[in-house]
């Protein structure tokens, strides 16, 4: 299987004239020389370039590629696909990084409170006992400790097993809809729609034309909903409609239809879409920002909770002995 910097440095000799035998003589190292030499010997079987690609690339440029090569000659095909790819990974990497520690904070923090009045509690309350005190108030509180951590792990396990099958291929496509027409989450909406947007600027950048970009978005059977929306498009563009129109759609963020319309106008379309681009990863960004501080600050209330518990718990037997 190829590294993805072997993906690069083939397309860098491809686009300066190179074909793909030569790119496979002046990039082979002793890294790659066993996947290179596979590569040759189905290019001398007769195989063609494209096929031969597809076969070798890794996986996040195949999921591209492979609908990309019917449509596109193979050097165009790649170029797309590495930049679609790397605008993926780059935005999924800027969101994860933004959500990843305050949710692993909470689900801690859930667990941590779960077992500590689970476990810890218990023993607690009965070092205690042995000071003849009433020791109700504390259990109560225990017991509420461990149903309230006990309820909220169990929406937070039930939330991430709904949004694993809304996530999967064959439920992908209902949930999106369902989502959107109903206004549920508008953060997902304004998402996918940045996507597309994302997706489609690099067609175009590419230098290819409204048709021809949505037509290649509509290969794209790795990405179901992209490609639903560019069918959608697409079907309203080939009724008559025009482009701005088209983007006026329940399934599609509304500021995106309003960034549009004002496109129609200008000349530089493309910059108004990086323009909205640009605009949706901060509105994103804000909204994450403000979730994570919520989620956060339940987590610090939550261990800051049990800390003055555990406290108040061992200072009671000081407390006794201040009354002798």
């Amino acid at each position: 299987m190829l590294e993805p910097f072997d993906c690069e440095g083939i397309l860098s000799l491809l686009n300066a004239g190179f074909s793909l035998r030569q790119c496979l003589s002046v990039l082979e190292d002793e890294h790659n020389a066993e996947c290179f030499a596979m590569m040759r010997r189905q290019l001398e079987n007769g195989e063609p370039g494209d096929r031969v690609m597809t076969d070798f690339c890794p996986d996040r440029y195949r999921r591209y590629l492979e609908g990309f090569i019917p449509v596109l000659p193979v050097k165009e095909a790649l170029g797309l696909s590495i930049r679609m790819a790397n605008a993926r990974q780059a935005s999924r990497k800027q969101y994860l990084s933004q959500a990843a520690y305050p949710l692993s904070m909470f689900l801690l923090m859930l667990c941590g409170c779960l077992l500590f009045s689970e476990f810890c509690f218990p023993a607690l309350l009965s070092m205690m006992a042995g000071f003849r005190i009433d020791l109700s108030f504390y259990s109560r509180v225990a017991a509420a400790v461990r149903l309230i951590s006990a309820f909220l792990l169990g929406i937070v396990i039930a939330a991430l097993i709904i949004a694993a099958v809304c996530t999967s291929r064959k439920y992908r496509i209902r949930a999106y809809c369902f989502i959107a027409s109903r206004n549920l989450l508008p953060i997902i909406r304004e998402y996918v729609s940045a996507r597309f947007i994302l997706f489609y600027t690099q067609c175009i950048e590419m230098d290819l034309h409204t048709m021809q970009s949505l037509q290649i978005l509509k290969s794209l059977d790795s990405q179901p909903l992209i490609r639903m929306l560019a069918c959608g498009m697409d079907d309203a563009l080939r009724d008559g409609n025009a482009f701005e129109e088209a983007m006026h759609s329940r399934y599609l963020d509304p500021s995106l239809y309003r960034f549009m319309r004002i496109a129609v106008h200008t000349e530089g379309a493309g910059n108004m879409m990086n323009s909205y681009l640009h605009m949706s990863s901060l509105r994103m960004q804000r909204k994450l920002k403000r979730y994570t501080e919520v989620i956060r600050l339940i987590s610090y209330a939550g261990v800051g909770i049990m800390l003055i518990i555990v406290y108040r718990i061992l200072m009671m037997p000081l407390s006794v002995l201040t009354e002798f």
